[in-house]
């Protein structure tokens, strides 16, 4: 079975190895990159945390920056 290509709150919080509450921390706090929505639903993108964790986890604003000259 191949990996999803979006991630619930619950698979990132697996996948980084934290718990859920503190994925939702990290989102208001703007420290993780920002979620896409899909319908009611709210998913991350499994290759941009890749990346993200890749070039050391920073801040939205600054992966933001990084993401779109990528891009």
């Amino acid at each position: 079975m191949s990996e999803p290509l979006l991630l619930s709150q619950t698979e990132l919080a697996q996948l980084l190895r934290v718990s859920s509450r503190t994925i939702s921390r990290m989102n208001a706090s703007r420290k993780i990159p920002k979620p896409v929505r899909v319908g009611r639903s709210v998913r991350w993108r499994r290759s941009e945390i890749e990346q993200w964790v890749t070039i050391g986890c920073p801040e939205r604003s600054e992966w933001e920056a990084r993401w779109e000259s990528e891009s």
